[in-house]
């Protein structure tokens, strides 16, 4: 059994990280998310531009609604072993490998509903094959966003 951390001096060119889901009880039961190659935003924000009158005219529910269809269906190019769940506990934190290429990657969550609201989470974070250091991803409410906010750059994050 090999215990060594990955690195290159040992051949080992995969990435790792850790992923950790915070929420108050009850508030987000489960998220299910995906690892994407790419900032998602920048499609979305062209998905909207096309629904733009629509989201006008709506109703606040079925604008809601438009924006949380519209944020899921970015999860199409996604396959269906790469989306998984995670639940918040104060002890569960997953540990992710991949021999997949490094470099910059973001973890995207299915759009959630609250208060009428649609809401995702969108955290960049970077690869890094052989890295010793393990990176986390947490998801919580300080980088949880509403997705009506995600139509014009800048990003916050």
């Amino acid at each position: 059994m090999n215990l060594q951390p990955p690195s290159p001096a040992n051949g080992d060119r995969s990435w790792r990280f850790q992923i950790e889901l915070r929420a108050e009880a009850g508030a987000v039961p489960a998220v299910l998310w995906a690892i994407f190659p790419e900032d998602p935003r920048p499609r979305f924000r062209e998905a909207l531009a096309r629904l733009e009158p629509y989201l006008r005219q709506g109703a606040p529910g079925s604008r809601a609604a438009a924006l949380a269809t519209t944020w899921d269906h970015l999860f199409g190019a996604i396959p269906g072993n790469h989306v998984h769940l995670l639940t918040p506990s104060p002890d569960h934190v997953i540990l992710i490998k991949s021999d997949g290429a490094g470099g910059r990657k973001w973890v995207v969550t299915r759009a959630i509903r609250r208060g009428g609201q649609a809401y995702g989470w969108c955290v960049p974070f970077d690869a890094v094959p052989g890295a010793e250091r393990l990176e986390m991803v947490t998801l919580a409410e300080w980088n949880l966003s509403n997705l009506l906010d995600l139509r014009q750059p800048p990003w916050s994050h």
